[in-house]
């Protein structure tokens, strides 16, 4: 606004001359750009601004300028959509604070916009700069469920489809060798070896999408062979894991990754383990080097852990208090 009040002069005929938008460098545009999404990702944490940020179209700008051409821009963009899919602060009577979701949840609106098959693409591109973001927002959006059964949609209302739903079928050609799953097991796989957060955030987003814990699941009933009816949660993402060999990939990277991701394995494999068939595959596992078990191989990385945590430290001490991270 302030740029725009600079541009207008007065003319000796009265009339007002206005600078054209159009005319600005495309350098100048993007700077302010990356200034306004700056201050909205600060200021999306309150509750009131995120809710005004939303009813002022502010989901329709970030999906027309995430595809940017400017990577500086796109971040900022995503981190900007991220703020406004997390938990903001709401204030009580009595002064305290408490996180709350939107409602109606912003992260639903980006699902149907089509953000989920783009943010795959992004975080396939492998630039540091807007692949951690994209795949962040990614983990969020794949916890948008569909409509509860015998929840009635709004007149008019394009039929919702949950986060999950959405990354099973984005690119998909045939039942296993592609969709979202697929991509993001790919991605992992190529990152061993590189940065550690980036391996820790593709983690983060397959618990997301995947663990029976979050999402719109499907209840299968499956018969015994003592004629008893057992009941299953599952999930078309979760079946896509198991059938790229997700659980085998994820035990490899718990042995031969680096142990700053120790932590966050066992915790996403215990968490899929609810499902009996990756339990199956989990227990018939045997690492490619010295054919230990799964089960041998936690045992091994705990004992790895509590032999660092009891070693002295730079200055002689042992840190006593520090827990193990599996």
């Amino acid at each position: 606004a302030r740029e725009m009040e600079r541009a207008t002069e007065s003319s000796g005929a009265g009339e007002d001359k206005v600078m054209d938008v159009r005319f600005w460098s495309e350098h100048h545009a993007n700077e302010l750009q990356l200034v306004a999404f700056s201050v909205a990702s600060s200021v999306l944490m309150i509750a009131e601004a995120a809710r005004a940020f939303v009813s002022s179209g502010g989901i329709d700008v970030c999906v027309s300028v995430v595809s940017s051409p400017n990577d500086r821009v796109r971040s900022s963009c995503l981190r900007t959509c991220i703020a406004v899919c997390s938990p903001a602060l709401v204030a009580a009577e009595d002064g305290s604070h408490s996180l709350v979701l939107l409602e109606p949840d912003p992260a639903v609106a980006f699902v149907q916009s089509g953000f989920v098959p783009y943010l795959i693409s992004l975080a396939q591109r492998q630039l540091s700069l807007v692949q951690r973001d994209a795949l962040t927002l990614l983990a969020l959006l794949c916890k948008v469920d569909a409509p509860a059964p015998g929840e009635v949609q709004a007149q008019g209302e394009d039929v919702r489809v949950s986060g999950r739903e959405a990354l099973v079928a984005a690119g998909r050609e045939d039942e296993q060798r592609s969709g979202g799953v697929y991509a993001l097991l790919c991605l992992l796989n190529d990152s061993v070896g590189g940065e550690v957060t980036t391996l820790a955030a593709v983690i983060d987003c397959l618990w997301s999408a995947v663990s029976p814990t979050f999402g719109h699941v499907i209840v299968r009933e499956l018969e015994g062979e003592d004629g008893s009816v057992m009941r299953e949660t599952v999930s078309p993402a979760l079946d896509s894991f198991i059938g790229n060999n997700g659980p085998e990939l994820l035990l490899w990277l718990l042995q031969e990754g680096d142990p700053l991701l120790r932590g966050q394995l066992v915790g996403c494999l215990s968490d899929m383990m609810r499902c009996t068939q990756v339990r199956d595959v989990v227990g018939g596992w045997l690492s490619p080097q010295g054919e230990q078990s799964a089960l041998q191989v936690v045992l091994q990385c705990w004992r790895e852990d509590e032999l660092a945590r009891e070693a002295p430290g730079l200055e002689g001490d042992v840190d006593e208090d520090r827990k193990s991270v599996v």
